[in-house]
């Protein structure tokens, strides 16, 4: 496929954050959710906040300590109590403990009656704040809590019938604000995960999402991060869609695509990966919280996440996001950016599903629309992608490109025709065990199907193939079971079909104080490429003379006025750079000052 390139502007912020004083710069710290998802107790974490401190990484600002998961219980008078036997002396006893060693105590909680995980000691199934928000932040705020985090597994439908409604995030706002008194917390919204309809529920005159920043201290953007490079680009092409992100996000208020996977051992990433997945988080100034064992970071990973100049990106005092910009005109919806290839990809846990891993089947006769008399047979279908909105046009020859291409209006190549067991119509059942083909319409050949795709094992490329194939079969499961769309995996690699965008370069850049820029140069294609930069698309100057400096080593790697090429980059592999004006009057072989 030929080579697209994206490239950045850096936008004016507009951003009035939620004036509390707290996250001036992204929060760093540690999450334990992602090393075991599981339930915590003190002895099992201790020796992660001896490490965080022992590693240096406290020193470094890496302070927040969230243990997801304690198992708290409703007492008798309603406070939140945690057992004695898994927490010795309770939330007050382990906050203190974690202050003494100059870390932020992390509370993890539920804004609905139950929370997300249900541990054997618990005495009410599990622990929500629903009916308890105000009494429950005066609580913990005296118990010395410095970050609390709210989520939504089990959200109870309040007046307005709307379980993710910004309305509730404001409760916890207003109650951790009238709790400042005893201890300012730093406020995590993390429920809604990019759902669109849940974060453009406020009236239209706040703005879309723009009660977020006035709202919480960080915010979620993406489905939960799951254990592959597949999920981090989801996640930050889901963050992508998110209109005017980053206006929204700056001083106050971040912007969060999840927690970090870096050195995870279940994620398995390569170091180029985890280079690349760390730089990126940095440049859209999203929380660091690391989720994996920290004891066992080796000296390199140790060495990234140390590295003077990366802290210094992510601290910068403009605190402004980076964002890719310059979708294909090609591709369909805000998920547009990075090209309209439809792949496969491993299949990821239905909590944690990127949406555009979700798909819906849409019967082409609720659309009001006439195709019959082209040649598409009754019963004829949309097959249409939940993140990017586009849906899957085929070639017109068997063992053709699938891509996605606007919905409307429905030409013949954009129709399929479903066997009975999956369902053609807006509630899909479950298909057979054998799996269901999904068959191009009218008087076509070919069914969808997907091939290999060279070089990696990961990913499949969506194609139309023989109806006798054996990567012609699907099945397809709705997320929730009040929901039409969900997962469309394929029988025979047991790979899910994604319309997440691959075989492009991206460049993601953004400006920093003193008239100075970072940028991280990532090849997200399946073969080996370079990537290039053009200085006037960061809004510096087409003519200027231009140090280009790798953040990871602090070498000068060009001094160029008008674009910078990376050497060639492997797929996942990034380039991490600062670019600053080099002085007029410095002889050209003389290295800038860039810490």
């Amino acid at each position: 496929a030929a080579m697209r390139k994206w490239l950045v502007v850096v936008l004016a912020a507009e951003v009035a954050a939620w004036a509390n004083n707290r996250s001036i710069t992204p929060p760093r710290g540690w999450s334990s959710w992602n090393w075991k998802q599981t339930c915590t107790t003190n002895a099992m974490l201790r020796p992660q906040a001896e490490a965080l401190v022992s590693t240096g990484l406290a020193a470094k600002g890496y302070t927040v300590f969230m243990a997801d998961c304690a198992g708290p219980s409703r007492a008798a008078d309603n406070s939140i109590a945690l057992p004695e036997e898994q927490w010795p002396g309770g939330i007050k006893a382990w906050n203190a403990y974690l202050h003494r060693k100059g870390l932020q105590a992390g509370f993890y909680t539920d804004y609905g009656v139950h929370g997300c995980c249900a541990c054997p000691w618990q005495t009410n199934s599990s622990f929500g704040d629903a009916g308890h928000i105000e009494a429950d932040m005066a609580q913990l705020a005296s118990a010395g809590t410095d970050y609390i985090k709210v989520d939504s597994c089990q959200p109870v439908a309040w007046a307005d019938g709307k379980p993710d409604d910004p309305g509730q995030y404001g409760r916890f706002r207003d109650a951790i604000a009238a709790a400042a008194s005893h201890r300012p917390m730093t406020y995590s919204i993390i429920g809604f995960k990019g759902n669109p309809e849940a974060m453009t529920a406020q009236p239209a005159a706040a703005g879309p999402y723009g009660w977020l920043n006035r709202t919480g201290n960080s915010w979620r953007t993406s489905a939960d991060i799951s254990y592959s490079f597949t999920s981090i680009l989801s996640n930050l092409d889901t963050q992508e869609g998110v209109a005017n992100v980053e206006t929204l996000a700056g001083p106050g208020g971040w912007a969060d695509p999840d927690m970090l996977m870096f050195a995870n051992q279940r994620a398995g990433l390569t170091p180029w990966e985890d280079a690349s997945h760390l730089a990126l988080w940095v440049v859209l100034k999203a929380p660091l919280l690391l989720s994996t064992d920290l004891t066992t970071l080796t000296p390199s990973q140790l060495a990234m996440l140390l590295n003077d100049r990366l802290i210094a990106v992510h601290d910068d005092p403009l605190g402004q996001q980076a964002r890719r910009i310059r979708p294909d005109p090609a591709c369909p919806g805000a998920m547009g950016p990075g090209g309209c290839s439809v792949t496969t990809a491993p299949a990821v846990p239905a909590y944690s599903l990127p949406l555009t891993m979700q798909w819906d089947f849409v019967p082409v006769s609720t659309l009001g629309t006439e195709v019959d008399s082209r040649g598409a047979p009754n019963g004829s279908v949309l097959v249409r992608n939940v993140g990017t909105g586009g849906c899957l046009r085929r070639s017109s020859n068997l063992n053709g490109t699938v891509s996605l291409a606007p919905c409307s209006p429905p030409d013949l190549q954009l129709l399929w025709v479903l066997d009975s067991s999956m369902g053609a119509s807006q509630q899909p059942t479950a298909a057979t065990a054998s799996g269901t083909r999904v068959r191009a319409a009218g008087s076509a050949s070919g069914c969808l199907g997907t091939v290999p795709v060279p070089m990696t094992a990961e990913f499949g490329l969506a194609r139309t193939v023989s109806c006798d194939a054996p990567t012609a079969l699907w099945r397809h499961g709705a997320v929730y079971l009040n929901m039409s769309f969900g997962l469309v995996v394929n029988t025979a690699d047991g790979r899910a079909l994604d319309a997440a965008p691959r075989d492009v370069v991206n460049i993601f850049g953004g400006r920093l104080a003193g008239m100075r820029w970072a940028a991280v140069l990532l090849n997200r294609a399946t073969t080996n490429r370079t990537v290039t930069l053009e200085f006037s698309e960061l809004g510096a100057s087409a003519q200027a003379e231009y140090d280009v400096t790798d953040v990871w080593s602090g070498e000068r790697l060009a001094r160029t006025s008008g674009s910078y090429t990376t050497n060639p980059l492997r797929p996942h592999e990034s380039e991490f750079v600062l670019i600053k004006a080099a002085p007029v009057s410095e002889a050209k072989s003389s290295p800038p000052d860039m810490s």
